[in-house]
């Protein structure tokens, strides 16, 4: 009886569950991505376009602390997301302002966003 006894209680047992944390703790920050993407609006924000003028989007940049070349999506008003903001389109047959919403994702799930305003006035030239 008492070799069986001595078994559950050696010193193996214990050291086990302290072994797998400390792999855990060394494997973590090699993979742990916590920092999301950088978007960068390039030209102007708000931008401004004449009524009946043609608005073209000057895109975004994005950088990111680990993945590189991450794509973006562009949507207008909350309306469907746009690879790379392709087939963008701006009504600007009226005054109004509109909200294009840039999203990046990184390998790790990371979203960041970006917001840029763009107003559609009225022509301020006056005849003379």
């Amino acid at each position: 009886g008492e070799c069986g006894s001595a078994v559950p209680s050696s010193s193996p047992a214990p050291t086990s569950p302290t072994t797998t944390p400390t792999v855990s703790d060394i494997e973590l920050p090699a993979v742990s991505d916590v920092e999301p993407p950088v978007i960068t609006i390039l030209g102007n924000n708000p931008a401004t376009i004449q009524v009946g003028g043609a608005y073209a989007d000057m895109g975004v940049t994005v950088t990111d602390n680990v993945d590189s070349n991450l794509g973006y999506t562009v949507s207008l008003n909350g309306g469907p997301a746009l690879p790379q903001g392709d087939g963008l389109s701006l009504d600007t047959s009226t005054t109004t302002t509109r909200t294009i919403l840039y999203t990046a994702t990184d390998s790790s799930g990371n979203v960041a966003t970006a917001t840029r305003t763009v107003e559609v006035v009225s022509s301020t030239t006056t005849p003379i």
